[in-house]
């Protein structure tokens, strides 16, 4: 016997005035940010690159640990999108 369908879920709307990540991010652009990643680490530096699977560059970049502990700087960086937990422009 075959199962009934799945009730059909709300549809979620956007504000007309929301932004994307992607888009949101590309207004964000030279500005300072930190991203941290799905080991806990964390980079700091200025947004110069975003894509639309959240990969990113960042110039005068500095990696911390999870405990914070500086550990390299770099002067330019990729992180792969699909290691990003979070971005917050400083």
């Amino acid at each position: 016997m075959a199962q009934p369908p799945p009730p059909p879920q709300p549809k979620m709307e956007m504000p007309p005035n929301a932004l994307m990540p992607e888009a949101f991010l590309k207004e964000c652009l030279q500005q300072p940010v930190k991203v941290k990643l799905s080991d806990e680490s964390m980079y700091r530096g200025a947004l110069v690159a975003v894509d639309h699977r959240l990969h990113i560059v960042l110039k005068d970049a500095t990696e911390f640990s999870p405990a914070g502990v500086q550990l390299a700087a770099y002067p330019e960086c990729f992180v792969r999108g699909n290691n990003v937990v979070s971005i917050a422009v400083e």
